[in-house]
């Protein structure tokens, strides 16, 4: 029986070659896309897991209460927190902190920028990432030792055993040589913590200063607890060790506007670690990943992967009707109802059994270009779990069924003779069809509507109007490394040089350039606590990048006073600190940095405003100053629209010349600001690409369907012909009801696309409207798709001879 029944199904797949390949091709495709998409997320969903101890790490989270009710989570903590904890508690077995800089290594005639982490001595015995070489017992137990990776051991060494062998370190005013003790393993693309260059934590040049301090708030903490169950209990105790050790940092924060008066507004909460990389509201050292994104992606997955499977379910109950004698001839000789289920769904499960084969093989096809896209690694081999075999295997089995047993269960209904007769009304099985394809219609237009909003989103952030000359700016890190006094002479030496070529149109300098860092500083001011952001220039700064002044002057060099006391702000400043325009130039800002002026610095220009921050966050209070206390860490280069490969030529003989000690390195600004939207480049790409892997599916089931159609209405489109119809009548005619189906997915679609799209662009502090015409075009773009696919089938039946369809007539 089993080989009679795959006889005919072979016979069955022969004889329909082409839908049979549309079906397998349609089905195929989705569960490649659904594969690759499921990779990712289970990925994200996995972060550190690797870890042994992975249960019993937990990050301390500071939680906040401020005057005005927010709620703010910090991972940055003081560096004295981990050894109190561990001395009041003994549940808490270890600890590891890290504190982060960046810096310079030199090895032979090689010089690079690095960045650098500096940890304890139980960051191996904690955390489980292992060694190629060295003792991760002894590694990081000399001041002067320093752990690599795989990848800088071969940046530096090449092939030789970097064990032993000495590097050249610069960071903060310091030059050290610390000799490798260990290298390790490649870091898993699913860690939390990365690092390439690890230290000692006793080695970082503010470890002395901060040890003892509970104001400086500038390290990341890991506790490993006896056992899980642990950290709530640990969480109840705090109240009593915040008032025991951080009550004076309280009573500052209270009387300052910082902190809530309420009875306990600061709390120490324990975060899971295989929670840290999906919990972005946390501000810390680790990157994270937005949790919004895994789900939009999951879900885009399943839509795909119904689209798909809707589009099997939908060829094969429209060509269902193709069979109908043969049911009828089966039932006459005897077969029962069961047997012809059996014979349906045994067909159905093994083309989907192909087209699970051949979608895993297409999921491997394109994992490369699918790397690309996400930045990662995914190995499909390593990461298809047993999970997901199975549940892919259980869906296609699903679909089987659901494409091979309907048909059958709804044919093997009818009587023999009505089904031989063709008097069986089967129009049941054409709404079926109906409401199966505007399900697909309609996920394939929120798709096409998302992915235009998401792309008029990108283009808002990448061509808005900054404040500031963003084109022809390159960014040059000076590597002074908190030498103010240094990075200031070779400024000035490297402005003096560059001033003789007519390419460089201006040469300044910054602490903090765009979208490469920013220090923010709270003070109080008239009673009120506030918090501007606070950049260190030089007075070429507003000239070099065209940002205007709304009121008073730039700073100048033969103003003496200008240095320690001037200040620019801009316009939101003077709002938020209810400064009136006509009274900014000359007011004394009393309250900042109240040690060295008493009297505060005095306002002697407004800037208009200027997004300094990504457009994620709306434009905030701003101060701009000349202190020399401050280092200015990077260079910005205006340059000409020549040939710039030459201009950076000459950008880096003239560095060598005046600073053959530091590397040359560079980056332009607009692509640093650029890289801020780099969550929203790569996650546009995938919707787009999700969004026409859709359409392609929904299009070869209106293939298969108009194909359907048009057969089942030779003789009516036959005789339409003979009484005077036009090739257009018939068109029309035979596209009409596709139209209807679209225009009504359409409606389906809109709502969700609405609050889809209204909770996405809420973060983002400048968006795009959610016009009425983008949900018009994407509709009109998925109505233009489904027309011309369905006329090729159209045209062809209308231009077809009547009398090849009448002859029997």
């Amino acid at each position: 029986m089993l080989k009679s029944y795959l006889k005919i199904a072979v016979r069955h797949f022969v004889r329909q070659k082409g839908h049979a390949v549309i079906k397998l091709l349609g089905l195929s495709l989705g569960l490649a896309c659904g594969i690759l998409i499921l990779l990712y997320v289970r990925q994200e969903w996995w972060f550190d897991r690797f870890h042994e101890n992975r249960k019993r790490i937990f990050r301390v989270v500071e939680a906040t209460t401020r005057p005005d009710g927010e709620l703010r989570l910090s991972a940055w903590q003081p560096l004295p927190l981990a050894p109190a904890l561990q001395t009041e508690f003994p549940e808490v077995k270890s600890f590891v902190r890290f504190l982060t800089s960046g810096g310079t290594v030199a090895f032979g005639d090689q010089i690079h920028q690095e960045e650098f982490v500096f940890t304890d001595v139980s960051f191996f015995q904690v955390f489980s990432f292992s060694l190629l070489q060295g003792d991760p017992a002894t590694a990081l137990l000399d001041p002067h030792a320093v752990v690599i990776t795989e990848q800088m051991a071969t940046k530096y060494f090449g092939d030789e055993n970097p064990v032993g062998k000495v590097l050249r370190v610069s960071f903060w005013r310091t030059q050290e040589d610390f000799k490798v003790a260990g290298v390790v393993r490649t870091i898993p693309d699913n860690s939390t913590l990365r690092f390439d260059f690890l230290f000692p934590i006793s080695a970082h040049h503010s470890y002395e200063r901060i040890r003892g301090s509970w104001r400086h708030y500038n390290c990341s903490t890991y506790l490993l607890l006896e056992n899980s169950e642990q950290a709530a209990a640990l969480q109840l105790k705090m109240p009593g060790f915040i008032q025991e050790f951080l009550s004076d940092y309280l009573m500052r924060g209270r009387q300052q506007g910082r902190i809530s008066d309420e009875p306990e507004p600061l709390a120490f909460r324990f975060q899971p670690l295989e929670k840290v990389h999906l919990q972005p509201s946390v501000a810390g050292m680790e990157p994270v990943s937005n949790p919004v994104y895994s789900y939009i992606l999951a879900g885009v997955a399943i839509l795909v992967l119904f689209i798909a499977c809707v589009n099997f379910v939908v060829l094969e109950v429209a060509r269902s009707g193709n069979r109908a004698r043969e049911v009828g001839v089966r039932k006459t000789l005897g077969a029962s109802r069961s047997q012809l289920m059996r014979q349906f769904s045994g067909e159905t499960l093994l083309l989907c059994l192909l087209a699970t084969l051949l979608g895993i093989g297409l999921a491997e096809l394109f994992l490369p270009t699918f790397n690309q896209f996400v930045k990662r690694e995914l190995v499909l081999d390593r990461t298809l779990s047993l999970w997901t075999v199975v549940g892919f295997v259980g869906l296609v089995t699903l679909v089987g069924l659901a494409a091979g047993g309907y048909p059958a269960a709804y044919l093997s209904r009818f009587h023999p003779v009505a089904v031989l007769t063709r008097k069986a009304k089967l129009s049941r099985r054409h709404r079926l069809s109906s409401v199966l394809l505007v399900l697909q219609f309609g996920i394939s237009i929120l798709l096409i509507t998302c992915t235009l909003f998401i792309f008029r989103q990108l283009y808002l952030l990448l061509t808005k109007n900054l404040g500031y000359l963003t084109e022809q700016v390159v960014v040059i890190p000076t590597f002074t490394f908190g030498d103010a006094e240094a990075a200031a002479a070779l400024i000035e030496r490297y402005r003096t040089r560059l001033a003789r070529y007519s390419q460089v149109a201006g040469v300044t300098g910054v602490d903090n350039a765009f979208a490469q860092g920013w220090d923010r500083e709270g003070f109080e001011y008239k009673g009120a606590f506030h918090r501007a952001f606070v950049y260190r220039v030089d007075p070429h700064y507003l000239q070099t990048l065209d940002i205007e002044l709304a009121q008073g002057r730039n700073f100048a060099k033969e103003m003496a006073t200008d240095e320690r006391e001037a200040i620019i702000v801009n316009q939101t400043l003077l709002r938020e600190f209810e400064i009136t325009p006509s009274a900014a130039i000359g007011k004394w800002l009393k309250g900042w940095h109240p040690q060295t002026l008493p009297e505060g610095p005095v306002i002697i220009g407004v800037a208009k405003d200027y997004h300094f921050l990504s457009l994620h966050n709306q434009i905030a209070p701003v101060i701009l100053t000349l202190d020399p206390e401050r280092p200015l860490n990077n260079v910005l280069v205006r340059i000409s629209s020549g040939d710039i490969s030459t201009t950076l030529n000459l950008l880096q003989t003239v560095w060598r010349e005046v600073a053959p000690d530091k590397p040359f390195e560079f980056s332009f600004l607009d692509a640093d600001i650029e890289a801020q939207y780099q969550e929203e480049t790569r996650w546009s790409k995938i919707i787009t690409t999700a969004a026409i892997f859709a359409c392609f599916l929904a299009c070869l089931g209106i293939l298969g369907l108009a194909a359907q159609n048009a057969a089942t209405r030779t003789k009516e489109i036959g005789i339409r012909k003979v009484l005077g119809a036009t090739v257009s009548n018939l068109v029309a005619l035979l596209s009409s009801d596709l139209a209807k189906l679209v225009l009504l997915a359409n409606l389906i679609a809109w709502p969700p696309t609405w609050f889809v799209m209204q909770a996405w662009l809420n973060n983002y502090a400048y968006r795009v409207g959610l016009d009425w015409w983008v949900f018009v075009l994407a509709g009109g773009l998925a109505l233009v798709i489904a027309l011309l696919t369905v006329s090729t089938q159209a045209v062809r039946a209308a231009l077809a001879n009547p009398v090849k369809s009448l002859r029997y007539e």
